[in-house]
């Protein structure tokens, strides 16, 4: 078979060749391994039987009649400590199996991609790369262990053996079934579908349990040291066969970045995800002119004979954007801005909608938000903008430091204070032991080591500071296409999905020309805000500060942190005394 298939293989076809590159490639170390595998779960078998043995031996008046003849030969309780300690022997070689496997498993895996004499194809690749051949080894395995252990069964009780297989038959028909009604596309795996199998495990040890039963009560019950030893065969044959269908189904899931690694003809390509498909399916023209005037409908309770669409630049990566302009009977026009988000930005939706549908907040710069929905499984956002008007691009910097200011105003109601405290940790909180133990262990070998020092006797006081600010509504990742302005320079923004709570000051840019910038803002701020009575100068800098040494700790760029950390220090060496115990307003 050729390693490199440019249609696609069926599932089935593609497992055998993956089998197969191995088997040739090691097959030394992989049938070793798949020794070690069955030997490890007959050995479970073994530990789980034994006990069980053991009890009903040690709970009999004598040894029971059903015992095999030559175990008849020992006394009793000699028979008990023995049958103990083969229980001790074969859990101690289940775990020596065990661990045997996985030191091979990993030096299989390491062998095959250096067979390959590939570069790095992605991230990670080694740690998928090991995970599949340990599923395939573990397969190949479970395959050579469900027909020994339903031979086995056959030979000790046909009936059972029979129900057990109907069973899997019954069950692999109605899972075709399912598929064909599905036209072929199965879904993904996920972990309702492993719960789905193991479920079926269970139901088919139940169903296998059910019959044994009703044969008991029979007119001709089997003996019951067979009884026994079906009950666990058919426990493991049911164990281990929902372990190797969800192993195949892992190995499918993966099918393209396994080939990359194992196959020298396979090269790794961007693979058409069934659910990116469906995103960009709702921006066709079709599907536009369809959900449009369902949602707006929806959202604003009016009614509009037409809608004139253009594709808006949102500025984030799966998050798509559509301009709206509809016209009334009447003949008066509205504009709406219609966000939507793909399934892997789905947090970023639920954030903003959470900011947004909040009504005490107070000062916010945002865009009219109107509507949150669901459209066809995406999350949707409905926006009414008095204008669309985005800010140059190359006066960024400047909206970027006045809508900072702006947000300084805000003050969030003690409802969102409240949720989000109680998920999320503030930046005094950030700027926790561990945090800075990393940072003081990468200055012990520079410069900045007395500095550092310096800092962390000041940095209870720090926290303490940081908790008497008040809070405001942070918005530090809005970038030049969520920033609106009107035609009398008022700011908005449109994009609120990595909003924060920081203490007022946060985000503010550390530079030279910070310090001139305070008195005005604070200012403000007191104009605007009652809770700002207190606040200094002195507080706002020391914010701003904690703030980027925050940013630069989660980059991990020490040097730029270090050279913050004397300017923390002088500022808390000024405040630290001013501030009364009381003062606390976010302890």
């Amino acid at each position: 078979m050729s390693e490199a298939k440019s249609a696609p293989l069926d599932s089935g076809r593609w497992i055998y060749s993956v089998a197969s590159k191995i088997t040739r490639n090691i097959p030394g170390l992989t049938l070793t391994i798949i020794t070690c595998t069955l030997a490890a779960q007959i050995s479970l078998l073994a530990a789980s039987y034994l006990p069980l043995k053991a009890i009903i031996l040690i709970g009999s008046p004598s040894i029971p009649s059903y015992f095999p003849d030559y175990l008849k030969e020992f006394e009793q309780k000699d028979l008990f400590i023995v049958l103990c300690v083969a229980a001790i022997v074969f859990y101690l070689l289940y775990l020596a199996s065990e661990s045997i496997t996985k030191k091979l498993t990993t030096l299989g895996s390491e062998k095959l991609v250096s067979n390959s004499s590939k570069l790095i194809v992605f991230d990670g690749q080694d740690d998928v790369a090991r995970k599949a051949y340990l599923r395939l080894t573990r397969s190949l395995a479970a395959v050579v262990f469900l027909a020994l252990t339903i031979a086995a069964l056959g030979f000790i009780y046909l009936e059972l053996t029979v129900a057990v297989i109907a069973f899997w038959l019954c069950m692999g028909v109605a899972a075709k079934a399912m598929t064909a009604l599905k036209k072929g596309h199965p879904a993904p795996l996920t972990e309702g579908t492993h719960e789905l199998i193991n479920s079926m495990g269970s139901f088919g040890f139940l169903a296998a349990f059910s019959y044994l039963a009703y044969d008991l009560l029979s007119d001709t019950p089997p003996s019951l040291l067979p009884a026994i030893i079906g009950v666990l065969l058919t426990r493991q044959i049911m164990q281990r066969a929902t372990l190797l269908i969800q192993d195949v189904m892992l190995l499918k899931e993966q099918r393209l970045q396994i080939s990359a690694l194992f196959f020298n003809g396979h090269k790794l390509t961007t693979e058409s995800k069934s659910k990116a498909t469906k995103f960009w399916n709702i921006f066709t023209r079709n599907q536009i002119d369809e959900w449009v005037p369902a949602l707006l409908e929806q959202a604003t309770q009016k009614s509009y004979i037409e809608h004139h669409v253009n594709w808006h630049q949102s500025g984030v990566h799966d998050i798509f954007a559509i301009e709206v302009t509809s016209t009334c009977r009447l003949g008066n026009s509205d504009t709406h801005l219609i966000k939507i988000f793909n399934t892997n930005r789905s947090t970023l939706a639920i954030n903003e909608a959470t900011l947004l549908s909040e009504p005490n907040v107070r000062n916010l710069p945002n865009v009219p938000f109107i509507h949150a929905t669901v459209l066809d499984g995406f999350h949707c956002h409905v926006f009414r903008p008095e204008h669309l008007n985005k800010i140059p691009a190359v006066e960024f910097g400047i909206h970027h430091l006045e809508l900072t200011k702006l947000l300084m105003r805000s003050t969030p109601s003690a409802a969102l204070v409240q949720k989000y405290t109680r998920s999320r940790p503030l930046l005094w909180d950030r700027l926790n032991d561990a945090a800075l133990a990393n940072l003081g262990e990468a200055l012990d070998i520079s410069k900045h080591q007395a500095a550092f020092e310096v800092f962390m006797r000041h940095v209870e006081s720090i926290r303490f500071l940081l908790r008497t600010l008040p809070l405001h509504v942070c918005n530090a990742q809005v970038g030049k296409d969520q920033i609106f302005i009107s035609d009398t320079g008022v700011l908005t923004a449109s994009y609120w999905g990595n909003w924060s709570l920081e203490p007022v000051g946060a985000s503010l840019q550390v530079s030279s020309k910070l310090e001139p910038l305070l008195p005005e803002l604070l200012l403000d701020l007191k104009e605007q805000r009652a809770d700002m009575q207190d606040v200094t100068g002195q507080h706002l800098h020391l914010s701003a500060l904690c703030f980027q040494l925050d940013q630069w700790l989660v980059k991990q760029n020490y040097l730029s942190a270090a050279e913050l950390l004397p300017q923390i220090s002088h500022l808390v060496s000024a405040l630290n005394q001013a501030v009364p115990e009381g003062a606390a307003c976010n302890v």
